[in-house]
Formats: C-alpha cells, structure tokens, sequence
C-alpha cells in the first residue's frame, strides 16, 4: 500500500515546482513577469496576515485556559514562576546558538537582495518600554504587537475564573473550547501551507535568480542542524525531567514546526 503524503513532503514538492517555475520565468522579461510575481507575492502574504489574526486568539486562549485550570492560586503562582524562568532561559541559549551560526556560516553573503536603509532606533527608556506592555485599547490586544498585553490579561481572566469557584468552571469550558477551536483553525491553515512556499519560491527566485537557492541550502542545513542540537538535546532534557516522553511531544509538535519554518 502506498504511503500517504504528510505535509513535509506536499511542502517540499511545492518548494521543487516554485523553484522549476520561478527560473522559468527569469527567462521572460522584467515587465512581462512582474504581474505573475505580484500574485505570487499577494498569495504567500495571505498565509502571513491569516497567520497575524489567529496567532494572538491562540496566546488568549490557551494561556486563560491553562490558568483558569488550575484551582490552587499558589501552585499556579510557582508554575508560571518556573514557565518564565524556563522560557526566558532557553530563549536566550536558542538566540545565542542561532547568532554564533549565523555568524560562523553567514548563508546570506553574496545574494545579490536590496536591502532597505536601516535606522538605528534611539534605545527606549524604561518607563516607555513598561507602558508599551499595557495596550491602551482592548481592540489592539488581538494584534500580533499587541501580544505581551495579550499575555497580561489572559492571566488575569484566568485568575479571575479560578477566584469565582465552581461559578467559574462554565467559563473556563467556554475558554476550552476556544482553545481547542483555534488550534483546529491553525490545523486548517497547515494546508495552506504548501500554496505559501510555492508562491514565495516562484517570487523569491524570480527576483534573485539561482544564487539564492544556495544560500538556501546553507540557511537550511544550519537551521536542521543547530535545531536539531537544541530540540533534540536541550529540550529532551527539559520534557524529561517534567516526566514528559521527548518522542511523543516532538510528534506533537511536527505540524507545528513545518507552519513555524515556512
């Protein structure tokens, strides 16, 4: 019996066809392509902004839920002291591994990209960096900027459900099957994936011709690399010392990955 696709395969053959028919169009001239790569581009910007609407339902639900759970305010109090220790340290080991590789195998050097000036921001004092957390407008808590606020305030409706008692259970169901409704909606989403990397590919090579396909490969081979390193090695000792099988949560997370990597 032949083996069913998974969505890495039906991604990487996307990838295979935007490459084939992105370098056919480099044959075309520059003004008889550009209508093809503005659809292109439209096409894999509809990915990005669906991507900007559910990313921050998916923060409020999940994080109300997962405090609305919780019945005792002082266990929840030292797990999300031990959730911020743990995600800001594995942060910062993920940002240092990620600059020191692309520091030492540098995949972008020689693509021929335009890359827009940059100005160097003024740094931002600590009073301003403190109300940036606080969104003045509900409406621009379900924004992607928006989303350290977003943070804030699921946590303070889900102890708001755990102060309310049984009263609260019904609220915390409903936030349940938000969250259980917005992973499906991202479930969704995975399958337009491979439409997304199709078309940025046909844009990508379009613009930059085949050089870029090398510093691809580079990109991809330290990425799948320095990864693997801390998935595989960091992480597995953290899922293991919470009791946790690293195997069947990295099966968990492969969806995931593949949306997160494209």
């Amino acid at each position: 019996m032949a083996r069913r696709l998974t969505m890495l395969h039906v991604t990487a053959i996307a990838f295979v066809v935007g490459v084939v028919i992105g370098m056919a169009l480099l044959q075309l001239p520059a003004d008889a392509r550009a209508p093809v790569l503005d659809w292109m581009r439209a096409l894999g910007d509809v990915f990005i902004r669906l991507m900007r609407i559910v990313i921050p339902l998916v923060i409020f639900f999940t994080i109300s839920y997962s405090v609305a759970y919780f019945r005792d305010l002082l266990k929840l109090g030292k797990v999300v002291g031990v959730t911020l220790v743990t995600f800001y340290s594995l942060a910062f080991i993920a940002i240092v591994t990620g600059t020191v590789a692309m520091l030492v195998i540098k995949p972008g050097v020689g693509v021929p990209l335009e890359i827009p000036a940059v100005t160097v921001p003024a740094p931002v004092k600590p009073m301003d960096l403190l109300m940036s957390l606080f969104q003045p407008d509900f409406a621009n808590l379900l924004t992607v900027g928006g989303s350290f606020s977003t943070i804030i305030f699921a946590i303070l409706l889900g102890v708001a459900v755990v102060v309310l008692g049984d009263e609260g259970r019904r609220i915390a169901e409903v936030l349940r099957l938000g969250m259980n409704t917005v992973i499906r909606v991202v479930g969704i989403l995975a399958y337009y994936v491979p439409v997304a990397v199709f078309a940025y590919t046909v844009y990508i090579i379009s613009q930059a011709g085949p050089v870029i396909l090398t510093a691809y490969a580079k990109y991809v081979a330290t990425y799948v690399t320095f990864a693997n390193v801390h998935f595989l090695g960091i992480y597995s000792v953290v899922l293991l010392a919470c009791g946790i099988n690293p195997l069947r949560a990295f099966k968990a997370l492969a969806k995931p990955w593949v949306i997160a990597f494209t």
